[in-house]
């Protein structure tokens, strides 16, 4: 067996037949029906390569080439290991004991061991269930390919897409904007925070330099997110809120404006914390786009589902995503008044005034959300509520938040402990607090599921 995997895998990289690269790269802004909607063959090609290889040059080819190879040369390509196995349970199952790719024959003469792992696992929405459809649905992939029927020639009806928006999705899907935001905003991120604890340059003029290089960086960084979210608004033609990849992206974006802001206002106001601001402004969103990128929080195009053809979808996921920005900010300061030396007790008051602060209006657009959300479910699936997972988990981050405002305003209304309302308590509420976030928007993504699983 691994014989024969061995020499499948000389196969591939010595006598498979390939197409050239000038004929293969003609074909690239040819328009094709896929996935029900309308593609430069660039952007299709792409998209397959990634989800059957996890890459999109396997063995050194173009995506176009291994597209076009393998309509050509089904046969041959059928045997070629281009399929991804990521889950090492699938591949012990299948006998893969080198490497984590194999070919589509041989996963379909090995159907027995998939359906076995699959009727002995439990639990339909593990990871394990996961990974097995996920083959299942690389293997399809790949069997259409072969069979000529993965993609279509537009009708003659088909309305013809511009040459500016072909070129706006090619450049989209064939250049790594994620991965050049998260490796750049987390290595800047940590020379900034390096910096700001006093590791930077002392001469003013150095300083000073560096400070402008900084900013440019920063705004650089904000102006490539909007160009993404820019260009995935004009190739889809709807606004680009509807799956976990663009929502995480709005997130960070929104975490590193309101993040920028807060540091230009401290440094203005000669305030100690500016370039610790500074500095989480290049580590939050490069935390979210790092975990969008390692979650595989797929950036692939995809038809609306009906169920999101609603004006109140933007506002409702729009809403809710600058209020968690927020709370994530509250976190951090939270995270920075505990760091803080005891001694240093008016550092600590400046960092909890101001959480207090963004906290009212991070509720208030969460309840914003959660209303706005109701409205949209009611056009959407005839119910204001309906105690979906990600709904009830909504409604219980906002009680969870909303408990230290009222803790506040009684406070002035009345005597409560010196303990309730001291900052020091506050901060650890609001930093445990955070959990009740993560599970909203990644726990009931992986773990429950419901009628919002789409959006992850």
């Amino acid at each position: 067996m691994v014989l024969a995997l061995v020499c499948s895998a000389q196969l591939c990289a010595s006598s498979i037949p390939v197409v050239p690269r000038a004929e293969a790269d003609s074909l690239r802004r040819t328009v094709v029906v896929w996935n029900g909607r309308a593609c430069p063959y660039g952007a299709m090609a792409h998209d397959v390569v990634l989800k059957l290889y996890g890459s999109t040059q396997p063995r050194g080819y173009t995506a176009e080439q291994v597209v076009a190879s393998w309509q050509r040369d089904p046969d041959v390509w059928n045997r070629a290991p281009l399929i991804l196995i990521k889950d090492r349970r699938i591949r012990k199952a299948l006998g893969l004991t080198a490497g984590k790719h194999t070919s589509v024959n041989y996963l379909i003469g090995h159907r027995a061991e998939i359906q076995r792992l699959w009727d002995a696992e439990p639990n339909k929405n593990s990871k394990l269930a996961t990974a097995l459809l996920e083959t299942d649905e690389r293997a399809g992939i790949a069997l259409m390919l072969a069979e000529g029927d993965l993609y279509e020639q537009p009708a003659p009806d088909t309305p013809q897409l511009s040459e500016s928006r072909i070129t706006a999705e090619l450049l989209l899907v064939c250049t790594p904007f994620t991965t050049v935001l998260f490796i750049g905003n987390l290595v800047f991120g940590i020379l900034v925070l390096i910096r700001a604890l006093g590791g930077g340059p002392k001469r003013l003029s150095w300083a000073t330099a560096a400070n402008a290089c900084i900013w440019l960086l920063l705004v650089a960084s904000i102006l490539t997110m909007c160009l993404v979210f820019g260009l995935r608004w004009y190739v889809q033609g709807y606004i680009p809120l509807t799956n976990g990849y663009e929502t995480m992206l709005v997130w960070a974006l929104a975490m590193q404006m309101v993040m920028a802001w807060l540091s230009a206002f401290s440094l203005r106001g000669k305030g100690g914390d500016g370039s610790v601001y500074l500095a989480f402004a290049f580590l939050l969103p490069g935390f979210f786009l790092l975990v969008a990128h390692l979650g595989e929080m797929s950036p692939q195009i995809t038809p609306l589902m009906p169920a999101l053809h609603s004006p109140w979808l933007s506002s409702h996921v729009s809403t809710i995503m600058i209020a968690y920005a927020l709370l994530t900010i509250t976190f951090i300061l939270a995270l920075l008044a505990l760091l803080t030396s005891r001694s240093n007790i008016d550092r600590r008051e400046q960092l909890t005034r101001l959480n207090r602060r963004l906290l009212w209006p991070a509720v208030v657009l969460l309840a914003a959300g959660i209303v706005l959300g109701s409205v949209w479910a009611k056009t959407a699936w005839g119910a204001y509520w309906s105690w979906d997972p990600k709904e009830t988990w909504a409604l219980i981050t906002f009680i969870v938040y909303l408990l230290p405002l009222i803790v506040v305003v009684a406070g002035r209304l009345s005597q409560l402990p010196q303990w309730l309302q001291s900052s020091r308590a506050y901060n650890i509420y609001i930093l445990c607090a955070f959990a009740s976030v993560l599970m909203t928007y990644f726990g009931v993504n992986y773990f429950l599921g419901g009628m919002h699983s789409y959006a992850g």
